[in-house]
Protein backbone atom coordinates (compact mmCIF):
# COMPACT_ATOMS: atom_id res chain seq x y z
CA UNK A 1 0.00 0.00 0.00
CA UNK A 2 2.89 2.37 0.76
CA UNK A 3 4.31 1.66 -2.71
CA UNK A 4 0.92 2.27 -4.37
CA UNK A 5 0.58 5.65 -2.64
CA UNK A 6 4.10 6.68 -3.63
CA UNK A 7 3.49 5.70 -7.26
CA UNK A 8 0.29 7.76 -7.41
CA UNK A 9 1.98 10.74 -5.75
CA UNK A 10 5.01 10.62 -8.05
CA UNK A 11 2.88 10.38 -11.19
CA UNK A 12 0.88 13.45 -10.20
CA UNK A 13 3.65 15.66 -8.90
CA UNK A 14 6.31 15.42 -11.58
CA UNK A 15 5.41 18.37 -13.82
CA UNK A 16 4.85 20.89 -11.06
CA UNK A 17 7.68 19.64 -8.90
CA UNK A 18 10.18 20.04 -11.73
CA UNK A 19 9.18 23.64 -12.25
CA UNK A 20 9.17 24.48 -8.54
CA UNK A 21 12.55 22.83 -8.10
CA UNK A 22 13.89 24.87 -10.99
CA UNK A 23 12.73 28.07 -9.27
CA UNK A 24 14.45 27.09 -6.03
CA UNK A 25 17.59 26.03 -7.87
CA UNK A 26 17.85 29.32 -9.72
CA UNK A 27 17.45 31.25 -6.48
CA UNK A 28 19.75 29.37 -4.18
CA UNK A 29 22.52 27.62 -6.14
CA UNK A 30 24.39 30.54 -7.72
CA UNK A 31 24.99 29.46 -11.34
CA UNK A 32 26.46 31.91 -13.83
CA UNK A 33 24.05 33.72 -16.14
CA UNK A 34 25.64 32.15 -19.21
CA UNK A 35 25.05 28.59 -17.99
CA UNK A 36 21.49 29.38 -16.96
CA UNK A 37 20.85 30.91 -20.37
CA UNK A 38 22.36 27.86 -22.07
CA UNK A 39 20.09 25.52 -20.14
CA UNK A 40 17.05 27.72 -20.79
CA UNK A 41 17.74 27.90 -24.52
CA UNK A 42 18.10 24.13 -24.78
CA UNK A 43 14.81 23.51 -23.01
CA UNK A 44 13.00 26.09 -25.14
CA UNK A 45 14.43 24.66 -28.36
CA UNK A 46 13.50 21.10 -27.39
CA UNK A 47 9.93 22.18 -26.61
CA UNK A 48 9.65 24.22 -29.81
CA UNK A 49 10.85 21.39 -32.04
CA UNK A 50 8.63 18.84 -30.32
CA UNK A 51 5.64 21.09 -30.99
CA UNK A 52 6.71 21.47 -34.60
CA UNK A 53 6.92 17.71 -34.93
CA UNK A 54 3.48 17.24 -33.41
CA UNK A 55 2.03 19.81 -35.82
CA UNK A 56 3.43 17.81 -38.75
CA UNK A 57 2.00 14.58 -37.35
CA UNK A 58 -1.37 16.28 -36.85
CA UNK A 59 -1.16 17.27 -40.51
CA UNK A 60 -1.03 13.53 -41.32
CA UNK A 61 2.67 13.30 -42.12
CA UNK A 62 4.20 9.97 -41.14
CA UNK A 63 7.14 9.34 -38.83
CA UNK A 64 9.18 8.34 -41.90
CA UNK A 65 8.55 11.57 -43.77
CA UNK A 66 11.84 13.35 -44.42
CA UNK A 67 10.71 16.54 -42.65
CA UNK A 68 9.68 14.62 -39.54
CA UNK A 69 12.89 12.59 -39.59
CA UNK A 70 14.94 15.80 -39.78
CA UNK A 71 13.14 17.25 -36.76
CA UNK A 72 13.63 13.99 -34.85
CA UNK A 73 17.36 14.19 -35.51
CA UNK A 74 17.41 17.79 -34.28
CA UNK A 75 15.44 16.90 -31.13
CA UNK A 76 17.79 14.00 -30.41
CA UNK A 77 20.82 16.27 -30.78
CA UNK A 78 19.32 18.92 -28.48
CA UNK A 79 18.42 16.33 -25.85
CA UNK A 80 21.94 14.94 -25.92
CA UNK A 81 23.35 18.43 -25.39
CA UNK A 82 20.92 18.90 -22.52
CA UNK A 83 22.00 15.64 -20.89
CA UNK A 84 25.65 16.65 -21.29
CA UNK A 85 24.91 19.95 -19.56
CA UNK A 86 23.11 18.16 -16.72
CA UNK A 87 26.12 15.89 -16.29
CA UNK A 88 28.28 19.00 -16.07
CA UNK A 89 25.99 20.33 -13.33
CA UNK A 90 26.29 17.02 -11.47
CA UNK A 91 30.06 17.34 -11.17
CA UNK A 92 30.55 21.12 -11.02
CA UNK A 93 27.31 22.38 -9.41
CA UNK A 94 25.93 19.54 -7.25
CA UNK A 95 23.66 21.84 -5.21
CA UNK A 96 21.92 23.08 -8.33
CA UNK A 97 21.51 19.57 -9.68
CA UNK A 98 20.11 18.30 -6.38
CA UNK A 99 17.63 21.17 -6.07
CA UNK A 100 16.40 21.00 -9.63
CA UNK A 101 16.48 17.36 -10.68
CA UNK A 102 15.80 15.34 -7.53
CA UNK A 103 12.59 13.42 -8.12
CA UNK A 104 12.04 11.82 -4.73
CA UNK A 105 8.31 11.51 -4.16
CA UNK A 106 7.17 11.88 -0.58
CA UNK A 107 6.38 8.57 1.12
CA UNK A 108 3.25 7.81 3.09
CA UNK A 109 5.31 7.70 6.28
CA UNK A 110 6.73 11.17 5.54
CA UNK A 111 3.24 12.52 4.96
CA UNK A 112 2.12 11.15 8.29
CA UNK A 113 5.11 12.44 10.24
CA UNK A 114 5.85 15.76 8.48
CA UNK A 115 2.68 17.07 6.85
CA UNK A 116 -0.27 16.02 8.98
CA UNK A 117 -1.36 17.40 12.32
CA UNK A 118 -3.65 15.61 14.79
CA UNK A 119 -7.20 15.90 13.50
CA UNK A 120 -6.10 16.08 9.85
CA UNK A 121 -6.30 13.56 7.04
CA UNK A 122 -4.92 13.59 3.51
CA UNK A 123 -7.39 12.21 0.97
CA UNK A 124 -5.73 11.38 -2.35
CA UNK A 125 -7.52 10.06 -5.43
CA UNK A 126 -6.15 8.07 -8.35
CA UNK A 127 -8.60 7.64 -11.25
CA UNK A 128 -7.93 4.55 -13.33
CA UNK A 129 -9.80 3.09 -16.29
CA UNK A 130 -11.95 0.70 -14.26
CA UNK A 131 -11.50 1.85 -10.65
CA UNK A 132 -10.95 4.90 -8.47
CA UNK A 133 -8.43 4.37 -5.67
CA UNK A 134 -8.88 6.50 -2.56
CA UNK A 135 -5.92 6.81 -0.18
CA UNK A 136 -6.69 8.03 3.34
CA UNK A 137 -3.70 9.07 5.45
CA UNK A 138 -3.96 10.16 9.06
CA UNK A 139 -0.99 10.51 11.43
CA UNK A 140 -1.60 6.93 12.59
CA UNK A 141 -3.47 5.37 9.64
CA UNK A 142 -3.04 4.47 5.97
CA UNK A 143 -6.00 2.93 4.13
CA UNK A 144 -6.58 2.38 0.41
CA UNK A 145 -10.18 1.98 -0.75
CA UNK A 146 -11.04 0.82 -4.26
CA UNK A 147 -14.27 2.09 -5.82
CA UNK A 148 -15.33 0.37 -9.03
CA UNK A 149 -15.79 2.84 -11.84
CA UNK A 150 -19.10 1.32 -12.87
CA UNK A 151 -20.82 4.68 -13.04
CA UNK A 152 -20.57 7.67 -15.45
CA UNK A 153 -17.98 9.72 -13.51
CA UNK A 154 -17.33 12.23 -16.28
CA UNK A 155 -21.06 12.79 -16.83
CA UNK A 156 -21.68 13.33 -13.12
CA UNK A 157 -18.83 15.82 -12.80
CA UNK A 158 -20.00 17.69 -15.91
CA UNK A 159 -23.54 17.79 -14.56
CA UNK A 160 -22.32 19.08 -11.21
CA UNK A 161 -20.32 21.90 -12.75
CA UNK A 162 -22.80 22.80 -15.47
CA UNK A 163 -25.68 23.04 -13.02
CA UNK A 164 -23.69 25.09 -10.54
CA UNK A 165 -22.22 27.45 -13.10
CA UNK A 166 -24.08 27.45 -16.42
CA UNK A 167 -27.62 26.36 -15.49
CA UNK A 168 -27.88 27.62 -11.94
CA UNK A 169 -31.38 29.07 -12.42
CA UNK A 170 -32.85 25.88 -13.90
CA UNK A 171 -30.57 23.05 -12.82
CA UNK A 172 -31.29 22.69 -9.10
CA UNK A 173 -32.56 19.11 -9.33
CA UNK A 174 -29.74 17.98 -11.63
CA UNK A 175 -27.14 19.62 -9.36
CA UNK A 176 -28.55 17.95 -6.24
CA UNK A 177 -28.57 14.55 -7.92
CA UNK A 178 -24.96 14.85 -9.16
CA UNK A 179 -23.73 16.29 -5.85
CA UNK A 180 -25.26 13.45 -3.85
CA UNK A 181 -24.15 10.73 -6.30
CA UNK A 182 -20.55 11.97 -6.25
CA UNK A 183 -20.58 12.10 -2.47
CA UNK A 184 -21.71 8.47 -2.36
CA UNK A 185 -18.78 7.38 -4.56
CA UNK A 186 -15.98 9.74 -3.47
CA UNK A 187 -16.55 10.36 0.24
CA UNK A 188 -19.03 7.87 1.69
CA UNK A 189 -16.78 4.78 1.19
CA UNK A 190 -14.19 6.29 3.57
CA UNK A 191 -16.45 8.51 5.69
CA UNK A 192 -15.77 6.63 8.94
CA UNK A 193 -12.03 7.37 8.59
CA UNK A 194 -12.32 11.10 8.05
CA UNK A 195 -11.68 13.75 10.73
CA UNK A 196 -12.93 17.30 10.37
CA UNK A 197 -9.86 18.67 8.52
CA UNK A 198 -9.21 17.26 5.04
CA UNK A 199 -6.45 17.88 2.51
CA UNK A 200 -7.80 16.66 -0.83
CA UNK A 201 -5.56 15.73 -3.74
CA UNK A 202 -7.80 15.17 -6.76
CA UNK A 203 -6.89 13.38 -9.96
CA UNK A 204 -7.97 13.90 -13.55
CA UNK A 205 -11.50 15.19 -13.92
CA UNK A 206 -11.88 15.38 -10.14
CA UNK A 207 -9.86 18.61 -10.40
CA UNK A 208 -13.14 20.22 -11.49
CA UNK A 209 -15.05 19.16 -8.37
CA UNK A 210 -15.79 21.64 -5.56
CA UNK A 211 -15.92 18.97 -2.85
CA UNK A 212 -17.48 21.32 -0.31
CA UNK A 213 -20.58 21.53 -2.53
CA UNK A 214 -21.16 17.77 -2.50
CA UNK A 215 -24.30 16.76 -0.61
CA UNK A 216 -24.28 14.28 2.25
CA UNK A 217 -28.05 13.79 1.96
CA UNK A 218 -30.68 14.28 -0.72
CA UNK A 219 -32.53 17.59 -0.22
CA UNK A 220 -36.31 17.59 0.17
CA UNK A 221 -36.54 20.61 -2.10
CA UNK A 222 -33.68 21.09 -4.55
CA UNK A 223 -34.24 24.85 -4.92
CA UNK A 224 -33.80 25.57 -1.19
CA UNK A 225 -30.04 25.95 -1.41
CA UNK A 226 -29.77 27.53 2.04
CA UNK A 227 -30.87 24.30 3.76
CA UNK A 228 -28.80 21.71 1.83
CA UNK A 229 -26.52 19.24 3.65
CA UNK A 230 -23.26 20.45 2.11
CA UNK A 231 -20.01 18.65 2.86
CA UNK A 232 -18.80 22.14 3.81
CA UNK A 233 -20.84 21.86 7.00
CA UNK A 234 -18.98 18.73 8.11
CA UNK A 235 -15.41 19.26 6.93
CA UNK A 236 -12.71 21.91 6.59
CA UNK A 237 -11.21 21.31 3.15
CA UNK A 238 -8.06 22.41 1.36
CA UNK A 239 -6.41 21.07 -1.78
CA UNK A 240 -3.02 20.42 -3.29
CA UNK A 241 -1.71 18.93 -6.54
CA UNK A 242 0.16 16.08 -4.81
CA UNK A 243 1.51 15.17 -1.40
CA UNK A 244 5.05 15.81 -2.66
CA UNK A 245 4.13 19.31 -3.76
CA UNK A 246 2.36 20.02 -0.50
CA UNK A 247 5.68 19.39 1.22
CA UNK A 248 7.44 21.65 -1.30
CA UNK A 249 4.99 24.48 -0.62
CA UNK A 250 5.12 24.08 3.16
CA UNK A 251 8.93 24.05 3.22
CA UNK A 252 9.49 26.63 0.49
CA UNK A 253 12.33 29.05 1.19
CA UNK A 254 12.04 32.78 0.72
CA UNK A 255 14.64 34.80 -1.11
CA UNK A 256 14.07 37.57 1.41
CA UNK A 257 11.59 38.45 4.11
CA UNK A 258 8.92 40.71 2.60
CA UNK A 259 8.79 44.25 3.92
CA UNK A 260 5.08 44.77 3.21
CA UNK A 261 2.03 42.92 4.48
CA UNK A 262 -0.51 43.07 1.65
CA UNK A 263 -0.72 44.28 -1.93
CA UNK A 264 -4.29 44.36 -3.30
CA UNK A 265 -4.95 45.01 -6.98
CA UNK A 266 -8.22 45.98 -8.71
CA UNK A 267 -7.51 47.09 -12.28
CA UNK A 268 -11.17 47.04 -13.35
CA UNK A 269 -12.78 49.01 -10.57
CA UNK A 270 -15.14 51.51 -12.21
CA UNK A 271 -17.54 52.45 -9.45
CA UNK A 272 -17.97 55.63 -7.48
CA UNK A 273 -14.53 56.56 -6.22
CA UNK A 274 -16.06 58.27 -3.18
CA UNK A 275 -16.72 54.72 -1.94
CA UNK A 276 -12.98 54.49 -1.41
CA UNK A 277 -12.95 57.66 0.65
CA UNK A 278 -11.13 59.48 -2.17
CA UNK A 279 -8.01 57.45 -1.50
CA UNK A 280 -7.58 56.20 -5.01
CA UNK A 281 -7.72 57.92 -8.39
CA UNK A 282 -9.30 55.98 -11.26
CA UNK A 283 -8.87 56.31 -14.99
CA UNK A 284 -11.38 54.21 -16.91
CA UNK A 285 -9.05 52.28 -19.14
CA UNK A 286 -10.31 48.78 -19.69
CA UNK A 287 -10.16 46.44 -22.64
CA UNK A 288 -13.40 46.28 -24.61
CA UNK A 289 -13.78 42.57 -23.92
CA UNK A 290 -13.01 42.84 -20.20
CA UNK A 291 -15.87 44.57 -18.42
CA UNK A 292 -15.51 46.69 -15.27
CA UNK A 293 -15.75 44.79 -11.98
CA UNK A 294 -17.97 47.15 -10.07
CA UNK A 295 -17.39 45.68 -6.61
CA UNK A 296 -13.66 45.02 -6.79
CA UNK A 297 -12.73 48.49 -5.55
CA UNK A 298 -14.68 48.10 -2.31
CA UNK A 299 -13.27 44.60 -1.94
CA UNK A 300 -9.62 45.63 -2.06
CA UNK A 301 -10.21 48.79 -0.03
CA UNK A 302 -11.85 46.93 2.86
CA UNK A 303 -9.22 44.19 2.79
CA UNK A 304 -6.40 46.74 2.80
CA UNK A 305 -7.94 48.47 5.82
CA UNK A 306 -8.00 45.18 7.72
CA UNK A 307 -4.36 44.37 6.91
CA UNK A 308 -2.92 47.89 6.49
CA UNK A 309 -1.94 47.09 2.94
CA UNK A 310 -1.26 48.93 -0.29
CA UNK A 311 -3.89 49.15 -3.03
CA UNK A 312 -3.54 49.59 -6.78
CA UNK A 313 -6.73 50.40 -8.71
CA UNK A 314 -7.63 51.50 -12.20
CA UNK A 315 -4.83 53.10 -14.20
CA UNK A 316 -2.34 52.52 -11.38
CA UNK A 317 -2.86 48.77 -11.50
CA UNK A 318 -0.50 47.96 -14.36
CA UNK A 319 1.31 44.70 -14.96
CA UNK A 320 4.68 46.45 -14.65
CA UNK A 321 3.88 47.96 -11.27
CA UNK A 322 2.53 44.66 -9.95
CA UNK A 323 5.57 42.65 -11.03
CA UNK A 324 7.90 45.29 -9.56
CA UNK A 325 6.16 45.27 -6.18
CA UNK A 326 4.88 41.70 -5.80
CA UNK A 327 8.05 40.24 -4.29
CA UNK A 328 7.87 42.68 -1.36
CA UNK A 329 4.58 41.45 0.14
CA UNK A 330 3.40 38.51 2.26
CA UNK A 331 -0.11 38.59 0.79
CA UNK A 332 -1.08 39.29 -2.82
CA UNK A 333 -4.75 39.84 -3.60
CA UNK A 334 -5.82 40.17 -7.24
CA UNK A 335 -9.43 41.22 -7.87
CA UNK A 336 -9.34 41.19 -11.65
CA UNK A 337 -10.16 39.23 -14.78
CA UNK A 338 -8.42 35.98 -15.54
CA UNK A 339 -8.76 33.40 -18.27
CA UNK A 340 -7.48 29.87 -18.67
CA UNK A 341 -6.40 28.96 -22.20
CA UNK A 342 -7.74 25.49 -22.95
CA UNK A 343 -5.21 24.93 -25.72
CA UNK A 344 -1.90 26.13 -24.28
CA UNK A 345 -1.69 26.50 -20.51
CA UNK A 346 1.16 29.02 -20.71
CA UNK A 347 -1.21 31.51 -22.37
CA UNK A 348 -3.68 31.65 -19.50
CA UNK A 349 -3.56 35.17 -18.09
CA UNK A 350 -4.53 37.75 -15.49
CA UNK A 351 -5.47 41.18 -16.82
CA UNK A 352 -4.15 44.52 -15.59
CA UNK A 353 -5.00 48.08 -16.50
CA UNK A 354 -4.39 48.88 -20.14
CA UNK A 355 -1.85 51.58 -21.01
CA UNK A 356 -3.09 53.55 -23.99
CA UNK A 357 -0.74 53.93 -26.98
CA UNK A 358 1.48 51.15 -25.62
CA UNK A 359 2.54 47.96 -27.35
CA UNK A 360 2.11 46.12 -24.03
CA UNK A 361 -1.27 44.39 -23.66
CA UNK A 362 -1.01 44.39 -19.83
CA UNK A 363 -1.88 40.71 -19.61
CA UNK A 364 0.22 38.72 -17.16
CA UNK A 365 0.57 35.27 -18.72
CA UNK A 366 1.45 32.05 -16.96
CA UNK A 367 4.80 32.04 -18.76
CA UNK A 368 5.51 35.50 -17.26
CA UNK A 369 4.73 34.30 -13.75
CA UNK A 370 7.49 31.70 -14.03
CA UNK A 371 10.00 34.55 -14.02
CA UNK A 372 8.74 36.23 -10.83
CA UNK A 373 10.38 35.71 -7.46
CA UNK A 374 7.62 35.88 -4.89
CA UNK A 375 7.96 35.71 -1.13
CA UNK A 376 4.23 35.42 -0.52
CA UNK A 377 2.65 33.27 2.15
CA UNK A 378 -0.69 33.71 0.37
CA UNK A 379 -1.87 34.65 -3.13
CA UNK A 380 -5.61 35.16 -3.61
CA UNK A 381 -6.97 35.09 -7.16
CA UNK A 382 -10.32 36.74 -6.59
CA UNK A 383 -10.59 36.77 -10.35
CA UNK A 384 -13.21 36.22 -12.98
CA UNK A 385 -12.74 33.23 -15.29
CA UNK A 386 -9.66 31.67 -13.73
CA UNK A 387 -11.52 28.36 -13.90
CA UNK A 388 -12.40 28.19 -17.59
CA UNK A 389 -10.77 25.76 -19.99
CA UNK A 390 -10.24 22.06 -20.43
CA UNK A 391 -8.57 20.00 -17.76
CA UNK A 392 -5.19 18.55 -18.67
CA UNK A 393 -3.05 16.81 -16.08
CA UNK A 394 -0.80 19.47 -14.59
CA UNK A 395 -2.29 22.21 -16.81
CA UNK A 396 -5.82 23.30 -17.64
CA UNK A 397 -7.98 24.85 -14.98
CA UNK A 398 -5.22 25.13 -12.41
CA UNK A 399 -2.53 26.67 -14.56
CA UNK A 400 -2.76 30.21 -13.14
CA UNK A 401 -2.64 29.00 -9.54
CA UNK A 402 0.06 26.52 -10.47
CA UNK A 403 2.21 29.28 -11.93
CA UNK A 404 2.03 31.26 -8.69
CA UNK A 405 3.25 28.14 -6.89
CA UNK A 406 6.19 28.05 -9.33
CA UNK A 407 6.94 31.66 -8.52
CA UNK A 408 7.21 31.02 -4.80
CA UNK A 409 3.72 31.28 -3.26
CA UNK A 410 3.25 28.98 -0.28
CA UNK A 411 -0.52 28.95 -0.67
CA UNK A 412 -3.11 30.09 -3.19
CA UNK A 413 -6.84 30.67 -3.16
CA UNK A 414 -8.13 30.26 -6.69
CA UNK A 415 -11.49 29.97 -8.45
CA UNK A 416 -13.02 26.96 -10.16
CA UNK A 417 -15.35 28.99 -12.38
CA UNK A 418 -16.20 32.56 -13.36
CA UNK A 419 -17.23 34.18 -10.10
CA UNK A 420 -19.78 36.89 -9.29
CA UNK A 421 -17.82 39.92 -8.12
CA UNK A 422 -20.58 41.27 -5.83
CA UNK A 423 -20.89 38.06 -3.84
CA UNK A 424 -17.13 37.48 -4.10
CA UNK A 425 -16.58 40.75 -2.24
CA UNK A 426 -18.58 39.56 0.76
CA UNK A 427 -16.84 36.17 1.00
CA UNK A 428 -13.37 37.64 0.50
CA UNK A 429 -13.67 40.41 3.08
CA UNK A 430 -14.95 37.93 5.65
CA UNK A 431 -12.10 35.56 4.77
CA UNK A 432 -9.51 38.24 5.54
CA UNK A 433 -11.32 39.19 8.73
CA UNK A 434 -11.05 35.57 9.86
CA UNK A 435 -7.36 35.45 8.93
CA UNK A 436 -6.83 38.52 11.09
CA UNK A 437 -8.28 36.58 14.02
CA UNK A 438 -5.50 34.02 13.64
CA UNK A 439 -7.42 31.26 11.87
CA UNK A 440 -5.67 28.92 9.49
CA UNK A 441 -6.33 29.76 5.84
CA UNK A 442 -8.66 26.84 5.17
CA UNK A 443 -10.57 27.47 8.41
CA UNK A 444 -10.88 31.19 7.58
CA UNK A 445 -12.28 30.48 4.11
CA UNK A 446 -14.65 27.78 5.37
CA UNK A 447 -16.00 30.10 8.05
CA UNK A 448 -16.49 32.86 5.48
CA UNK A 449 -18.53 30.47 3.34
CA UNK A 450 -20.59 29.30 6.33
CA UNK A 451 -21.20 32.93 7.32
CA UNK A 452 -22.28 33.66 3.76
CA UNK A 453 -24.82 30.82 3.85
CA UNK A 454 -26.08 31.91 7.25
CA UNK A 455 -26.45 35.52 6.13
CA UNK A 456 -28.27 34.75 2.88
CA UNK A 457 -31.60 33.26 3.82
CA UNK A 458 -32.95 33.80 0.31
CA UNK A 459 -32.59 30.30 -1.21
CA UNK A 460 -31.31 31.59 -4.56
CA UNK A 461 -28.56 33.73 -2.99
CA UNK A 462 -27.25 30.64 -1.17
CA UNK A 463 -26.59 28.82 -4.44
CA UNK A 464 -23.12 27.12 -4.50
CA UNK A 465 -22.25 29.23 -7.54
CA UNK A 466 -21.68 32.18 -5.24
CA UNK A 467 -19.44 30.56 -2.62
CA UNK A 468 -18.19 27.08 -3.59
CA UNK A 469 -15.83 28.13 -6.39
CA UNK A 470 -13.04 29.30 -4.08
CA UNK A 471 -10.42 26.58 -3.58
CA UNK A 472 -7.57 26.95 -1.05
CA UNK A 473 -4.36 25.23 -2.20
CA UNK A 474 -1.08 24.45 -0.46
CA UNK A 475 0.22 25.45 2.99
CA UNK A 476 -2.79 26.28 5.13
CA UNK A 477 -0.99 27.38 8.28
CA UNK A 478 -2.11 30.65 9.86
CA UNK A 479 -0.48 33.97 8.94
CA UNK A 480 1.47 34.99 12.04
Amino acid sequence: MQEAFQYASRAKSQLLQEAMQETDALRFAGLSDSLLQQEYDLRINITYNEKQKQALLDAKLSETDSTVVAINVKISDLKQKYENLKNHFTSEYPDYYRLKYSQNAVSATEVQKELLQPGQALLEYFVGDSSIFIFVLRPDTLVMQEVKKDFPLEDWVSSLRDNIYLNRTTGATAYAEAAYNLYQKLIAPVKSLLPKQLIIIPDGILGYVPFEALLTAKPERAIRFNTHAYLLKEHQISYCYSATLLREMQQKKKVQEPTGTLLAVAPFYSGDTTLLANLFAYDETTRKDLAPLQNSGEEVYRISKLWKGEVLTGADATETKFTELAGNYRILHLATHGRADERVGDYSFLAFSEIKDSVENELLYVRDLYNLQLNADLVVLSACETGLGKLSRGEGIISLARAFAYAGAKSIVTTLWSVDDAKTKDVMVDFYRNLKKGMTKDAALRQAKLNYLKGHTNPGDAHPYYWAGFAPIGDMRALH
